[in-house]
């Protein structure tokens, strides 16, 4: 039998990722192979665990036709597969395609098993999940500027290979990082196509602002990674660092790491680097602790163009610093409104307001940076003066965008953020631009429905938000009949009960008088029957007599004869009559509530002797709360005019 019917028949084969309705969910038939399960997504497809004919275990990524909106479209999946199959074993930085495939319904490329998440190459076939440099990171949330600089000079060589072919990738991102042998390699190769490929793919957030398909795209994607794996900070919140840098102990590295990937992150192309090659020089150079080698050239530059005046300055300033010879201790404060951003002054760190002394005589770059605000980047020239002054730098809150949509449009809709300093009320849909960054509460109202979810803001981004209103049937029974039904503290009426509500969360409450209010909660599924029923819980009584035999009562109706257990009595005080020859009759009392365990009593007139004198009889009035146990209520009854004593 194959293995993966075993794994069906043992009912452990485990659901890794969905495919989507409008996709086949059949297994795919690959030449030569036994599919196994689906082990991931990737653009436009899935990927499947495979096993050879020779017992080896592959990744297979399949592409649907159906989810694509044009056979060109299509066409280009198939063309950057076959353009990269042959150049993907040239390079240790890409996965190595094995082999390329189509069908009527399908495309799929075969290609070596990335690590495992955890046993690296011990591949379980039940529980395996690949190793991408995102599940890395969701283990150690960073890494340190050496081991992200490595990681850089790996994959800026890749990419130059792939650009040197005119190919671009399109969709850096760190889950499509993998591990092979402990290597880290491009993955997701399907999205490679030639440069230029204008049909927009990419992840938010890693695509630059022209979009991608060109070299310095695949740089600004790669520096925006380098800049998550280095800080430990979302892509999003780039170029901000970590308010506790000061305690790294690769600060002046990290900060010469964020140096370059301003470069490579700049939001015009131009101002980028131009090449995957130069962004791995200059890593280079970090990775032995040197100056960028754009910045030794500029160094050489300044040194021969000043190498004429280096005598006679030499002279004049040995005259002038040396009766000030106590006054070089220079120093410099820096005040932010609102104040505790991080403030960094060439390689030193510090929060504001913050001073900064025993500075040298020469300029120094100064960033200052708060989370929600946008950054302030400038240079301090501490000349001479041993304070300079600066001016309190007012920060800008960082602006994004909202898109609000209702379905029907024109909910009412109001947003408010979470200080409490930012209040939007409209009718959907609406965009709202120039949002402060942060989080907000955002509800909308349609009639008596309202809905609220949380948004975030981030800078330069668009936000969207869609509320559904559709409406779910509900059917409310109880037993007994009629029970108030109230829902989400609204009276809706008496069991049975019909009603149109919103297809969401709702909290049911059923009131029956003498019964304890019945609870539920339940989802209301949207354009279908829901219903929901309550029962509320009676009690029993069980009434003895010494001897037995007595007649029990209830309201002028004879039950039967002592031992008697009555079954369904309705919660409340239950009086029942005895009677027996030769006595008098009596009644037991007793407090009869579902679902109790507190044992009550009362107290109860005996019965009195009639005619000759009998011996004494003892009645026993026990209420039974179904399920739990019993409370007896007991009398006895001694010959007439004698009073009975309660037990």
């Amino acid at each position: 039998m194959p293995v993966f019917q075993e794994l069906l028949r043992a009912r452990r084969l485990r659901k890794i990722a969905l495919i989507p309705n409008e996709v086949s969910a059949k297994v795919p038939v690959i030449p030569d192979h036994e599919v196994l399960r689906v082990i991931g997504r990737g653009a436009y497809g899935e990927i499947w665990l495979a096993r050879s004919l020779t017992g080896a275990l592959r990744a297979v990524k399949v592409v649907h036709r159906s989810t694509f909106e044009s056979e060109r479209a299509f066409q280009r999946e198939f063309q950057g597969m076959s353009a990269f199959e042959p150049i993907s074993r040239a390079h240790a930085g890409f996965v190595d395609i094995l082999h390329v495939g189509r069908t009527n319904e399908y495309l799929y490329y075969i290609m070596e098993l990335a690590d495992d998440h955890v046993a690296a190459r011990k591949i379980d076939i039940l529980n395996y999940e690949p190793r991408t440099l995102k599940s890395d990171l969701a283990r150690h949330k960073r890494l340190s500027a050496a081991e992200s600089i490595r990681l850089g000079l790996s994959l800026t060589e890749a990419l130059e290979a792939l650009h040197a072919r005119d190919l671009t990738h399109r969709d850096i991102k760190p889950s499509n990082i993998i591990f092979i042998d402990g290597v880290p390699k491009l993955a997701d190769i399907g999205l490679v196509a030639a440069t230029g490929q204008q049909s927009f793919v990419g992840t938010e957030g890693y695509v630059p602002p022209e979009g991608p398909g060109t070299p310095q795209a695949d740089i600004f994607s790669l520096g925006k990674l380098l800049y998550e794996i280095s800080t430990g900070k979302d892509r999003l919140d780039f170029p901000e660092l970590d308010s506790q840098l000061s305690g790294r102990p690769d600060k002046v590295q990290l900060l010469q790491l964020n140096d370059l990937l301003m470069k490579a992150c700049a939001n015009e192309p131009r101002r980028r680097y131009q090449s995957a090659a130069a962004m791995h020089n200059d890593l280079a150079a970090l990775d032995r602790g040197e100056a960028r080698p754009q910045e030794k050239s500029r160094a050489k530059f300044v040194i021969a163009a000043l190498s004429i005046l280096v005598a006679a300055a030499v002279l004049f300033r040995f005259y002038e610093s040396a009766p000030q010879s106590g006054n070089l201790d220079l120093q410099t404060s820096v005040s932010t409104e609102p104040p505790g951003a991080l403030v960094l002054l060439g390689d030193r760190v510090k929060k504001s307001p913050a001073t900064f002394d025993e500075l040298e005589p020469r300029k120094y770059n100064l960033r200052i940076m708060l989370p929600g605000y946008d950054p302030v980047e400038t240079i301090v020239d501490a000349g001479r003066k041993k304070s300079v002054g600066l001016p309190v730098f007012r920060l800008t809150r960082s602006k994004g965008a909202l898109e609000i949509q209702s379905d029907p449009a024109g909910a009412q809709f109001s947003l408010r953020s979470e200080d409490g300093q930012v209040s939007r009320d409209g009718v959907a849909p609406a965009t709202i631009s120039d949002l402060p960054t942060g989080k907000y509460a955002l509800s909308e109202k349609r009639g008596d429905w309202e809905m609220r979810d949380a948004v975030e803001i981030h800078r330069g981004e668009i936000a969207r938000k869609t509320f559904t209103f559709v409406n779910g049937t509900l059917s409310v029974t109880s037993e007994p009949p009629g029970a108030e039904i109230v829902l989400d503290g609204s009276v809706r009426g008496r069991t049975p009960l019909q009603m149109e509500i919103p297809a969401r969360s709702h909290e049911l409450v059923a009131r029956l008088a003498g019964w304890t209010d019945e609870r539920q909660s339940l989802v209301v599924e949207a354009q279908r029957e829901n219903s929901a029923h309550f029962v509320f819980a009676n009690g029993s009584v069980k009434i003895t007599s010494a001897p037995g035999g007595a007649m029990v009562l209830a309201n002028g109706r004879e039950l039967g004869q002592t031992p008697i257990v009555i079954e369904e009595v309705k919660p409340g005080v239950a009086t029942y009559e005895l009677r027996l020859a030769g006595y008098k009759p009596t009644s037991v009392t007793g407090q009869v509530e579902p679902q109790q365990q507190a044992v009550r009593s009362a107290a109860r007139n005996p019965f009195l002797g009639l005619g000759d004198a009998r011996p004494g009889l003892r009645s026993v009035l026990s209420c039974v709360r179904t399920p739990l146990r019993t409370a007896r209520f007991s009398t006895n009854a001694g010959p007439s005019g004698r009073k009975g004593e309660l037990l």
